[in-house]
């Protein structure tokens, strides 16, 4: 088991995670789920200027642990991204952890009970903070 703080950037405006909600930006590079990011820069893109990076506990039991180019990548379709994400789940996966060498790991989450809200959104000032700490 693993526990992850991790942030999740969005524009869109809902109090809780959703079973099989599509990603507002359209990636699913690394299979369906919730995607966080460890670092908050990273996650700060998918909010902008106006949303939200909302702060999670990420707990999982059994995270697969993969490099970006095991993963099925920008280019897939969102069938591939799908089946990438059953054939996880099947294997007993509730999440995976990507390593990317150069910016920190990206965590998607396949079972939503995983995340605990720590807060539910920071806004643009309170993200310079946090980018501090």
């Amino acid at each position: 088991m693993i526990s992850i703080t991790a942030y999740h950037g969005t524009k869109a405006d809902f109090v809780d995670f959703e079973d099989n909600h599509p990603s507002a930006s359209g990636l699913a590079a690394a299979g369906s789920g919730i995607y966080f990011w460890e670092d908050i820069r990273l996650a700060e893109p998918f909010a902008g200027e106006d949303g939200r990076v909302i702060k999670a506990e990420i707990t999982l039991r059994n995270p697969a642990v993969m490099d970006p180019e095991e993963t099925p990548g920008q280019e897939a379709s969102a069938a591939e991204a799908a089946e990438f994400t059953r054939r996880m789940v099947e294997a007993g996966h509730d999440g995976l952890i990507v390593e990317h060498p150069f910016s920190g790991r990206e965590i998607v989450v396949f079972d939503l009970t995983a995340i605990r809200v720590v807060d539910p959104g920071f806004s643009l000032a309170e993200r310079s903070v946090a980018r501090k700490n």
